[in-house]
């Protein structure tokens, strides 16, 4: 859609830390549950289930920021550009690259 630039390398990588962060989280809870019982005896919520809610949200506005959402890509106004296929994109980058 030729939205994004070199700026938005920040956010993009955000978007992966994010994305990383929750599977990680989300593989953990599944290895030791929801809920764990404290020296004490009591049960409380595994504090992954706080940083998978976190990250979540984070996420959430972050793919909205890149229009990744259905009501977000619905709102997104780009001009029309030519289909070109990843190989000629690519030279084309080569060529710019090379300066010429």
């Amino acid at each position: 859609m030729g939205v994004l630039t070199e700026a938005d390398d920040i956010a993009l990588a955000q978007l992966c830390i994010l994305w990383a962060r929750l599977q990680e989280a989300e593989r953990r809870i599944v290895e030791t549950n929801l809920i764990l019982r404290t020296s004490n005896g009591n049960y409380v919520q595994n504090p992954l289930v706080g940083i998978s809610n976190t990250a979540i949200r984070e996420l959430r506005a972050l793919l909205a920021e890149f229009g990744m959402t259905p009501s977000s890509r619905s709102r997104l106004k780009v001009s029309a550009r030519e289909n070109k296929s990843l190989a000629e994109m690519l030279f084309e980058q080569a060529a710019n690259e090379r300066g010429g």
